[in-house]
C-alpha cells in the first residue's frame, strides 16, 4: 500500500472562491491545480487523464526533492511540462548519482543522512528558486520562502487569489501536529565539535 502523503494548502477563501480558481486532488500524493488566464499550474503534480493527449497543466512547482513525493510530477515533466524547484535541492534532483556515489561512506555519519529518499535518475527542472524570488506565472506573482523542515532545502510558495493569501507549504506541516520522519531533524552541530555525533534533534530549533 502506498504511504499517504499530506499536502497542506493554507488559505482563507470561501468554498465558492476556492472552486473557481483551484482544484484539489486527494491521492497518495495530494496536489493542487491553479487555473489562471487559461493556463494551469500544478503544485507537486497532477494525475493526467488516460484519455488526455496532452498534460492537464503547463507548469509544476516542486517544494522539495524527495523521491517519495516528486514522482507525481515525473510524468508531467517527461511529457514536456516545465518545472520549478528549490535551488538548495538542486544537487538531489539534477545529479542524484553523486549522492549515491558517496552514500556507502557518508551513511555512517547519521547527521549527513537526513533522508535517503533520493531519486535514482535526474529530473529535468527549468528554474531553480530561493528565498526572496518571485515567479511571474502569466501575471500571477508567486513568492518563494525557504522553509527548511521536511528537507533542508524545502520552500513554501505564496500567492494571492482573489485578494486572499494562499501558502503552498508542501510537507512542512502535517495534520494533528504529526512528525512522520525523525531523520529530518538530524544534522551536524558545528559548535559541539564532536565528529561522531549523530545529530539527533539538532534541527528542531529551525522548525
Amino acid at each position: 500500500m502506498a504511504k499517504a502523503s499530506y499536502f497542506l494548502c493554507l488559505c482563507l477563501l470561501s468554498s465558492n472562491a476556492l472552486a473557481a480558481t483551484m482544484q484539489f486532488q486527494a491521492d497518495a500524493i495530494n496536489g493542487v491545480l491553479l487555473d489562471h488566464k487559461g493556463h494551469r499550474l500544478a503544485v507537486y503534480g497532477w494525475n493526467v487523464s488516460a484519455a488526455a493527449d496532452q498534460p492537464d497543466c503547463d507548469h509544476v512547482l516542486l517544494a522539495h526533492g524527495r523521491r517519495d513525493i516528486v514522482w507525481k510530477a515525473k510524468p508531467l515533466i517527461e511529457a514536456g511540462v516545465s518545472a520549478t524547484a528549490p535551488q538548495r535541492e538542486r544537487y538531489l534532483l539534477e545529479k542524484p548519482a553523486a549522492f549515491w556515489k558517496t552514500y556507502k561512506q557518508a551513511r555512517f555519519h547519521d547527521y549527513s543522512q537526513q533522508s535517503t529518499k533520493v531519486l535514482a535518475t535526474p529530473l529535468a527542472v527549468d528554474r531553480w528558486v530561493e528565498e526572496g524570488d518571485t515567479i511571474d506565472w502569466h501575471g500571477l506573482p508567486i513568492q518563494v520562502l525557504e522553509t527548511p523542515g521536511y528537507t533542508r532545502g524545502s520552500v513554501t510558495y505564496l500567492t494571492r487569489i482573489q485578494g486572499e493569501l494562499v501558502a503552498f507549504t508542501g510537507d512542512l506541516i502535517y495534520g494533528d501536529g504529526k512528525i512522520l520522519d525523525l531523520y529530518s531533524f538530524q544534522d551536524a552541530i558545528s559548535d559541539a565539535q564532536i565528529r561522531g555525533y549523530h545529530g539527533y534533534g539538532s534541527r528542531l530549533a529551525e522548525l
